[in-house]
Order: structure tokens, then C-alpha cells, then sequence
């Protein structure tokens, strides 16, 4: 992901949940809200791992790329 894109996920993302947070402030018993917390949590954390996954990925591939680039200097 792009920085803008990060940038605007977290930005739709914050707004989303503090929207959420709201309502749930004038009606704590609505279950449908509390469900709708929880999701939007799950979904950060998802998101938080799948962009750590990625990170680790992209690494992996620079060593590897490393890697062939030293096998072929020696060939």
C-alpha cells in the first residue's frame, strides 16, 4: 500500500470507529453497536498483520534478490 493510501485507510478507518463510539455513547445497550466495535477492532488487527506480512515478504524478497544477484556476479 501507498503511503496515500495508508494514509487515507487510517483516516476513514479512525473516522469510522469514532462515529461508531459516538452512538454507541447514546445507546450503550444497542448490541448491534457493540458488534460493530468489535468488527471494526478485528478488522484493524487483520489489516495490522496483513501489512506486517507483507513488510516481512518484501524483505525475504530483497534477500533473495540479493541472493541471485551475488550467483550471478560469481558466475
Amino acid at each position: 500500500m501507498e503511503l496515500i493510501e495508508h494514509q487515507t485507510y487510517d483516516a476513514w478507518f479512525k473516522s469510522l470507529g469514532n462515529k461508531i463510539l459516538d452512538w454507541h455513547e447514546e445507546k450503550p445497550q444497542n448490541k448491534d453497536l457493540i458488534n460493530l466495535l468489535k468488527a471494526v477492532e478485528i478488522i484493524g488487527i487483520h489489516n495490522n498483520k496483513l501489512n506486517k506480512e507483507i513488510r516481512e515478504l518484501e524483505s525475504e524478497l530483497e534477500d533473495i534478490k540479493e541472493a541471485i544477484n551475488n550467483l550471478n556476479n560469481i558466475l
